[in-house]
C-alpha cells in the first residue's frame, strides 16, 4: 500500500494543497503566510505531503493551441485479450500525444485522453500504434469541439476524513 494512503491530511494540509495547486511557484514565505504558519513550519509540511507521495510534483500548463497541439480527443479502447494490456500500456507511456491512460469499466476496457495537431495526426496515431497493437478490437473516438474547463486540481473542501 502506497505511503500515501496512509498518511493523514489535515485542514491545513488541505490549505497547503489548495494553495500550491492556484499557484506552483507559489514561495515558501508567501504559502506560509497564507495558511498561518512559520517558513520552517510550511516547508516541513509540504516535504512530508511530497514524501507520503500525496504531493506528486509541480508542473506549468502550456495552452495546446499555442504549440500546435489544438485537437483533443478521448479514444475508448476495447481489447479482445485483456492479458495483453501490457504492449499497449508501455505505448501510451512513451507517447507524449496520450496524456491520459485510464483502465475503465464499461463497454470498452481503456479510455485515452489524446492530444494531436490535427485530425490527420490522430487518425495516423490510432492506424499505425494504437489498432496496432496485439489484442485490440475496437477504438472509438470522441472530438472535443470546445473545452470550458479542464483542470487537474483535485477538490479538497469536501475530503473531511470520516
Amino acid at each position: 500500500m502506497p505511503e500515501a494512503a496512509n498518511s493523514k491530511v489535515d485542514a491545513l494540509d488541505r490549505k497547503i494543497l489548495s494553495a500550491l495547486m492556484s499557484d506552483g511557484r507559489i514561495t515558501w514565505s508567501r504559502l506560509a503566510s497564507q495558511v498561518g504558519l512559520s517558513g520552517p513550519s510550511v516547508t516541513d509540511r509540504v516535504k512530508k505531503l511530497e514524501k507520503a507521495g500525496v504531493l506528486e510534483g509541480y508542473t506549468a500548463r502550456v495552452e495546446p493551441e499555442a504549440v500546435g497541439y489544438g485537437l483533443l480527443a478521448f479514444v475508448s479502447v476495447g481489447v479482445w485479450d485483456p492479458g495483453q494490456h501490457e504492449q499497449l500500456m508501455k505505448w501510451a507511456r512513451s507517447t507524449p500525444e496520450v496524456q491520459e491512460f485510464h483502465i475503465i469499466a464499461g463497454e470498452y476496457d481503456y479510455l485515452l485522453k489524446i492530444r494531436c495537431r490535427d485530425s490527420g495526426h490522430l487518425e495516423r496515431l490510432l492506424r499505425k500504434d494504437v489498432r496496432a497493437v496485439a489484442g485490440v478490437l475496437r477504438t472509438n473516438s470522441t472530438i472535443v469541439m470546445a473545452t470550458k474547463k479542464e483542470t487537474s486540481a483535485v477538490p479538497l473542501k469536501d475530503a473531511e476524513p470520516e
